[in-house]
């Protein structure tokens, strides 16, 4: 994908922390630190959030997250799209250019 083509790249909002090893990642949305609840992701949701690179769009992360698991773009992409913006909805993930490098 193109620089020019990242305006509809996901990546992960400037008040996110987050940590992860292996199957797990941890999600913390430092936006309202008295409300941030940290959010687990396991699995597919942890191979989704790491697949967010600020360049991928929603169909670049479908193929990161297919190929990962050895499956078809058309058996995942239904699921990672309903969760990215699932995610976006709460904050934790924005779409188009990132405000920081």
């Amino acid at each position: 994908m193109a620089a020019d083509d990242r305006e509809d790249a996901w990546h992960r909002s400037a008040d996110v922390a987050w940590v992860g090893d292996g199957e797990r990642v941890v999600v913390l949305d430092l936006g309202d630190p008295t409300a941030a609840r940290p959010q687990l992701m396991e699995g597919p949701a942890a191979a989704i959030w790491r697949a967010v690179d600020g360049v991928r769009d929603t169909d670049g992360v479908v193929s990161a997250v297919a190929a990962a698991a050895g499956l078809a773009t058309e058996e995942v992409a239904d699921d990672v799209a309903g969760f990215l913006e699932q995610l976006c909805a709460q904050g934790l993930l924005e779409r188009g250019p990132a405000t920081c490098p």
